[in-house]
């Protein structure tokens, strides 16, 4: 039996070094296509084949002695990323460079000369990462800075205090329309924001608190007044009894227990300043007359109903009482017959007050309703509004709003209360269908029980019917949060190319994001994303980083095969990952298929990736129309050009369109991306080089 090692051999011996040669020599005609590589002591034959198959298609490879070899390229691009990447190989110290034929190269074997292509046994990974073409670069991954989700937030709007939201913060001083994307942390929010109130510095006899001095001198600033209802810090006090309140609302809630212990009229003069007693400080704060939304207070167990689904643990509810519930229905049927009264009138044409309630049509109804405006000039004559009655916000354009003079309407006591319900899951998941499950609840009665501390709804819990299911459990059921793998499941393994990648969309003027163009200047190719999927690759990541946390101690190594999706620990964050190369050493080369770059990573940084982050890879490679164009224009591509021309993380237009192309006998589509911005320079550097000409 012959041995192959000695086969090999043998073809060895048939190369002539002497047909090689590095010298530089001006009259040779130098082919890009062949490089030669030292330090490969530890690589034979296919273990050559086998690091450079990822930079192209390999047509032949061989050694000359322990340490150097000469490989073949079929395309002189492949050639010079292949010798770009060796040299700065992290952890080798391989030194590649062109090689230079002193004649015509001699046949390395008639089976070589006869090939095409490489044969590898890995041919599906081959046409898959030729396929979604990998950029060989090595770089780290961009830190993107996404668009604002949750515009319709309104906590921000709220806090911290300002001139511009003074009148926000009057009408409702309670902040029954003060919605977090972090519902959890609301209460410590509030009373961390208002600690912060106390610390401001105000103007006129300012009132502020103090830390960290001694007795005598804490002393001189008085004593730190406090709301009798919530005991938060009071910033108004009655100037007959100096009883302090911290809003109107609990003013109103005191109102009983302060006429027996003030002997005076409780819904009086209550000065806003710091006691100097001056009448023109004074502020009426009226529960009869008030200008600002009140709310009853809601029973420990209640029948209730949904009016609207903030997140997956923060519903806006209402009480289902028939006394209440027809209150509720006049208050609704009121607010539709003022807008219809008020339907022929033209709607604002000046910015609306921020604070103020106006009503606007309620689309789920077909009716007008009240609302609260909590944010004037959001984005371009519309602003974002709280529908009172629902616990909604919406974004409404200026024209729509039309003007409730109406006190007694505008006023008329609140129904809803925002609830943050108990036990609800805190690692991120997946709460699609706990979302759903809510709004599949609303119009039906749900039992609902809470607790009272220092006036604020706490462990609240709602049930289907008295002995019913749990909302509450039912909701951390339908939340998906990927699991831990077991031992059997480390078995298993999923590969890159069963990945499913949505073809980009084609068109004009579609938004885009550069993720990645350390490769531009080479082969003018770009890593991007449609912004319009850039909310998914946001929660994604935020969900990998969630994962990442419960993994992040090392306990067993996980070497990956080509091609395996796997997950890496990168500059202290968590992403997908493919395996590209674990040839020579344990720190395999891994390529970031969400953002476009390689990198090298320790094993001890590598993790099996669950089935649940098998989805689909939104990223694109593509090139940019123009640019090689451009290059041979000689206009001078530089760092600070392409900055301002084609940046990354930053919105783009561009105009996306498919081309085909051939490299070496494999034909592959590939997407070309006309950046407008970039588009527009190079023209004007026509136009202006043309009338240079012109002018000579």
């Amino acid at each position: 039996m012959t041995n192959p090692e000695t086969k090999q051999d043998k073809n060895v011996e048939e190369v002539d070094p002497a047909d090689w040669t590095l010298e530089s020599d001006p009259e040779i005609n130098v082919s890009m296509t062949k490089i030669i590589i030292r330090n490969v002591f530890d690589l034979n034959e296919n273990g050559l084949k086998a690091l450079c198959r990822h930079y192209g298609t390999v047509t032949n490879a061989f050694k000359i002695n322990p340490s150097t070899a000469f490989v073949e390229f079929a395309q002189e691009n492949e050639a010079t990323i292949a010798v770009q990447q060796l040299n700065s190989k992290l952890g080798f110290r391989f030194q590649a460079d062109f090689a230079r034929p002193k004649e015509t190269p001699v046949v390395i074997s008639s089976k070589a000369a006869n090939a095409t292509t490489l044969e590898t046994p890995d041919e599906s990974w081959e046409e898959a990462s030729r396929k979604r073409r990998f950029n060989l670069a090595f770089s780290i991954p961009l830190p993107i800075r996404f668009p604002k989700r949750n515009a319709l937030i309104t906590r921000s709007d709220y806090l911290p205090p300002s001139d511009a939201n003074v009148k926000l913060r009057q009408t409702d001083p309670a902040c029954f329309f003060s919605i977090s994307e972090n519902s959890e942390t609301c209460v410590e929010e509030r009373e961390q924001a208002t600690e912060k109130e106390a610390l401001a510095i105000k103007s006129h006899n300012a009132i502020y608190t103090h830390h960290g001095l001694e007795e005598t001198e804490r002393g001189r600033f008085g004593p730190v007044k406090r709301c009798v209802v919530c005991h938060g810090y009071g910033f108004a006090y009655c100037d007959k009894c100096s009883t302090s309140y911290c809003s109107t609302n609990h003013q109103s809630v005191h109102h009983t227990e302060h006429t027996i212990i003030c002997g005076g009229d409780p819904s009086g003069a209550i000065d806003k300043d710091t006691g100097c007693g001056g009448k023109e400080n004074k502020t009426t704060l009226s529960t009869s007359g008030h200008n600002s939304l009140i709310r009853d207070d809601l029973p420990t167990k209640a029948k209730v109903l949904i009016t609207a689904v903030l997140s997956q643990n923060c519903v806006y509810v209402r009480s289902a009482d028939q006394a209440t519930n027809r209150e509720y229905l006049k208050t609704i049927g009121d607010m539709a017959k003022a807008g219809y009264l008020l339907g022929a009138r033209d709607g604002l044409n000046a910015e609306p007050v921020e604070g103020e309630i106006y009503l606007a049509p309620y689309a789920p109804l077909g009716v007008y309703g009240r609302v609260l405006v909590t944010d004037a000039t959001f984005n371009r004559k519309r602003c974002k509004c709280v529908f009172i009655e629902h616990g909604t916000v919406q974004i409404v354009p200026w024209d729509a709003l039309l003007p409730l003079d109406d006190a007694e309407l505008k006023y008329r006591k609140v129904f809803v209360y925002k609830t943050l319900l108990a036990g609800i899951t805190e690692e991120y998941g997946t709460v699609e269908q706990a979302i759903a499950y809510l709004n599949r609840l609303k119009g039906q009665t749900l039992y609902m029980t809470h607790q009272v501390v220092d006036r604020n709804m706490v462990n609240i819990q709602l049930r289907t019917s008295r002995e019913g299911k749990s909302v509450n459990e039912t909701i951390n059921d339908k939340i998906i949060v990927p699991a831990l793998l077991t031992d059997s499941d480390h078995e298993g393994f999923i590969m890159y190319k069963n990945l499913t990648q949505p073809a980009p969309a084609r068109g004009k003027n579609i938004q885009i994001f550069i993720l990645n163009k350390t490769t531009i200047q080479l082969d003018s190719r770009v890593t991007w994303i449609a912004t319009s999927d850039l909310a998914y690759l946001e929660d994604l990541h935020n969900k990998l980083q969630h994962y990442g946390k419960k993994v992040a101690t090392f306990q067993r190594y996980m070497t990956p095969r080509h091609g395996e999706l796997c997950l890496v620990r990168c500059w202290h964050k968590w992403y997908r990952a493919v395996c590209h190369e674990t040839v020579g050493d344990s720190k395999p080369a891994l390529f970031l298929c969400d953002y476009g770059n390689m990198i090298i990573a320790d094993l001890t940084d590598i993790r099996k990736t669950p089935p649940q982050f098998a989805t689909d890879v939104r990223t694109h490679d593509g090139i940019i129309e123009g640019f090689d164009e451009a290059k041979a224009e000689g206009v001078k591509l530089d760092s600070e050009l392409l900055e301002i021309c084609v940046p990354e993380n930053e919105s783009l237009l561009a105009d996306i369109s498919e081309r085909d192309i051939s490299s070496g006998l494999v034909k592959e589509k590939i997407t070309l991306l006309r950046i407008h911005e970039f588009s527009s320079v190079m023209e004007l550097r026509r136009i202006n080089s043309a009338l240079n000409k012109q002018k000579r």
